[in-house]
C-alpha cells in the first residue's frame, strides 16, 4: 500500500498560491484599466458540468482536499468507482476515518451518501460541479450536509481507498 501523505510542494493552505496570483493579477488589471490599455472583458462564469462531463471528471478518479481546523492539518480523499460505490478517508495528525458510500448523477447533479460516518448528516447530498482550473468546485444544492467543496482531481485510486 502507498503511504498516506500530504501533497508535495506546499505547506500552505490549498490554493494559497493561486489566491496570491489572483490578487496580483487583479491589481495589474486595475492598473491596466486605469491606463486605458485593458481591452477584453472578464470571462463568464463556467457552467455546471453535464451528466456526461461529471462522469468523465469524477468516476475513476480521486477527489482530494486539505485544510487546517483548530490548528490541525487535515486531509480528505474520496474515490468513485464506475459501479456507483464510493470510498473515502479523512486523516489528520492523530487519527483517521474511513467510509464507504454510494454516488449517482441525478438531473445534472452529483449526489452521494456515506455509510458509517456522519458526513452525509443522515441523507443524500447533491452538488452542482464546475471546473476550476485544475480542480473541481462542488456547490451544495440539496441534502442535510450544507457545505461546498473545492477538490483537486487525481487520476485513479490515488490513495488506495477501494478494497
Amino acid at each position: 500500500r502507498r503511504r498516506l501523505s500530504a501533497p508535495r510542494g506546499g505547506g500552505g493552505p490549498a490554493g494559497a498560491g493561486r489566491l496570491r496570483h489572483r490578487r496580483v493579477s487583479a491589481l495589474a488589471g486595475v492598473g491596466l484599466a486605469a491606463s486605458g490599455l485593458a481591452a477584453s472583458p472578464a470571462p463568464a462564469a463556467k457552467a455546471p458540468l453535464t451528466a456526461t462531463e461529471l462522469r468523465g471528471a469524477i468516476v475513476g478518479h480521486t477527489m482530494y482536499d486539505t485544510g487546517r481546523r483548530f490548528g490541525i492539518r487535515w486531509h480528505w480523499a474520496g474515490y468513485y468507482r464506475a459501479d456507483g460505490r464510493a470510498f473515502a478517508r479523512a486523516w489528520w495528525g492523530f487519527g483517521e476515518i474511513t467510509a464507504r458510500g454510494w454516488w449517482e448523477i441525478d438531473d445534472g447533479r452529483w449526489c452521494q451518501r456515506w455509510e458509517e460516518v456522519d458526513w452525509s448528516r443522515g441523507g443524500r447530498n447533491c452538488y452542482r460541479v464546475r471546473r476550476t482550473g485544475d480542480g473541481l468546485r462542488w456547490r451544495h444544492v440539496e441534502g442535510p450536509h450544507a457545505e461546498d467543496h473545492r477538490f483537486e482531481r487525481r487520476p485513479g485510486d490515488a490513495f488506495d481507498l477501494a478494497p
